[in-house]
């Protein structure tokens, strides 16, 4: 939580496995493969400019927006203490299923 609330693409890199996968749910992105990859696509996308802020859940980080609203979020799992995977859900491309998770987050969510 501490590395996504700083807003450091560095910080939360350093927690991603070698051979890390991430993708956009819905979305017709490509599926990011690999520490290097997600660091220099996906993760400054989220993170510069720390408009979002983390809230623990789970296995789930709750990126909620300046409105109080859950804007983005991302089922995470982990192996020997490094993120293998990161599944993001945001309203444009999964707003069905964001609307979902916002009930259990307990808090409303960003529309698209």
């Amino acid at each position: 939580m501490d590395a996504f609330n700083a807003g450091s693409v560095e910080a939360v890199a350093a927690l991603l496995d070698e051979d890390a996968v991430a993708w956009v749910e819905g979305a017709p992105f490509p599926r990011e493969e690999g520490a290097d990859n997600i660091r220099a696509t996906s993760l400054p996308h989220l993170l510069e400019g720390n408009r979002l802020r983390a809230i623990p859940g789970s296995d789930w980080i709750w990126l909620q927006n300046g409105n109080g609203e859950l804007e983005v979020a991302i089922e995470w799992v982990a192996h020997e203490g490094r993120m293998t995977s990161l599944r993001y859900v945001t309203a444009p491309h999964a707003g069905e299923e964001l609307q979902r998770l916002a009930v259990i987050a307990g808090m409303p969510a960003a529309s698209a």
